[in-house]
């Protein structure tokens, strides 16, 4: 039998998802829409990752 127990957050995106609801007040919502919520938040902060990683990157400047 194996002892393997699934760790959440399991990568960056996740993580960011869960801190940004712990910082935005999701205490009234209901399990229903606290899925949801969770759903949009991850859906932008990965859309923004993605952006952030096709973007050009920056020289920085010789010295």
């Amino acid at each position: 039998m194996s002892n393997y127990k699934p760790v959440f957050p399991s990568n960056k995106l996740e993580a960011l998802t869960l801190l940004y609801l712990e910082h935005h007040g999701v205490k009234s919502l209901t399990p229903e829409d606290f899925v949801d919520e969770y759903y949009k938040v991850y859906d932008r902060i990965k859309a923004q990752e993605k952006k952030h990683l096709s973007a050009k990157p920056q020289m920085l400047p010789s010295f």
